[in-house]
């Protein structure tokens, strides 16, 4: 070969490993920037998974501290505000979650769930309350029609002291009623001594279920093979230290559960909150009862169905009961005695609540049934041979809301509220 022709032979051979070099930086550098591509994509998913994973966390801690505060009727004592609870937060899911409480005002609170994944962190919130504020801010709530009568020659008369009877309905008003109305529509105006107000405010009442949540979970049962067959409960005692009928409740809470017949209670005195889960039958509170809540501020009774009131003007009488109402454990006025010689005022005192209907019955003899309370209907309310009921407004209640009632109530979730807030 040449020389001319070696020269040629060496570019060739330069310029190919050239070419090869380049070739190779440049699949170096794809390859590269392909690995970096994958971790970085790789990241983004795993970061994703991440945030995923907090957010579920987040959810989860709701729920936890939800299920502290239905156990809890002093919750709101009990969790400090703005301070994350558990002191050693829970562990699951690749992660871990707390919450935290912040006062909204007017009674509500904040409910923040904290979830935790590694870097990732996520803030669900939701407020606790109700969307009724005021259910326990009036003597008389009816989800239905308030009637007064239902023949223009009755005798029945309404008497509503401390705020207006409210109604969702229709007030058919056949007789009397002393006092002040809200109602949203009016088929019958008869007399009304105060203020009406037509259509008045609507105001939702709270789901029966969330209502009897709470006393249903804490409660103590009270079987039905321990109840009288004929469904009538006369001459005893109830109270959290005497239950005639098994275990006594601490705090007063007892539950019927489905008796499977109506239930009548009179003469007897009651200290403490009853559940009759009705299924369909009725409760009458008959003759003279003296019935208080064993906290000043929790409901009476709950009835699940319908609810009639038809006492009379009588007091309970110890001496015809033959049963002792103030023994120790559970004193009248703060006195206790062994003797059955007392006589109590026929008195209802509390929250009485009712799913379906609420009736008071005058017996065609003007009968006064008296509460001092609230009374709450979640059906109609209606008044029946010559009833003169007389609800007198307590504001105990109001001021500090049992569980199921009130803005304290746990269970109580503010519909649309849910909402992701700034990371912690």
């Amino acid at each position: 070969m040449g020389r001319k022709n070696l020269l040629k032979a060496k570019r060739r051979t330069g310029t190919v490993y050239v070419t090869v070099v380049v070739i190779a930086i440049v699949v170096t550098l794809l390859t590269a920037s392909a690995m970096r591509l994958a971790r970085f994509q790789l990241r983004n998913v795993r970061n994703e998974h991440d945030r995923h994973a907090a957010r579920l966390l987040a959810a989860s801690a709701i729920d936890h501290a939800l299920a502290l505060f239905n156990n809890d009727a002093s919750w709101e004592s009990t969790y400090s505000l703005n301070v994350e609870y558990p002191a050693t937060p829970v562990v699951g899911s690749g992660g871990s979650f707390t919450w935290r409480l912040f006062d909204q005002g007017s009674g509500r609170k904040r409910l923040d769930g904290i979830g935790r994944v590694e870097d990732a962190a996520c803030v669900l919130s939701v407020d606790l309350g109700v969307a009724t504020p005021a259910l326990l801010s009036y003597p008389v709530n009816v989800g239905g029609d308030l009637r007064i009568g239902n023949t223009a020659g009755s005798s029945n008369v309404l008497r509503v002291i401390g705020g207006p009877a409210v109604s969702n309905g229709d007030l058919r008003n056949e007789n009397i009623l002393n006092g002040s109305v809200e109602a949203q529509s009016e088929s019958v105006s008869g007399t009304v001594t105060g203020t009406k107000t037509i259509p008045g405010t609507y105001r939702p009442l709270p789901r029966s279920a969330r209502v009897m949540r709470y006393y249903l979970t804490n409660g103590t049962v009270i079987a039905n093979a321990s109840l009288p067959s004929t469904g009538l409960l006369e001459k005893l005692l109830l109270s959290p230290a005497t239950n005639p009928f098994g275990a006594t409740d601490p705090n007063g809470i007892y539950i019927i559960d489905s008796p499977g017949k109506d239930l009548t209670i009179r003469d007897c005195r009651v200290v403490g909150t009853l559940v009759i889960r009705n299924s369909g039958y009725k409760v009458t509170l008959s003759k003279a009862v003296n019935w208080e809540p064993a906290r000043t501020n929790w409901p009476a009774l709950i009835v699940e169905g319908d609810l009639v009131f038809a006492g009379d003007d009588s007091n309970v009488d110890l001496q015809e009961t033959t049963t002792n109402f103030n023994p120790s454990g559970t004193p009248w006025k703060g006195d206790t005695d062994s003797d059955t010689s007392d006589e109590y005022p026929n008195a209802l005192m509390g929250i009485f609540y009712a799913t379906g209907e609420i009736r008071f019955d005058g017996n065609d003899l003007k009968m006064t049934t008296e509460i001092e309370g609230v009374v709450i209907a979640e059906g109609r309310l209606r008044l029946t041979k010559d009833a003169t009921p007389k609800i007198t407004y307590d504001g105990t209640a109001a001021a500090d809301p049992p569980p199921g009632f009130g803005p304290g109530d746990p269970a109580s979730l503010v519909p649309g509220t849910w909402r992701q807030t700034a990371s912690p």
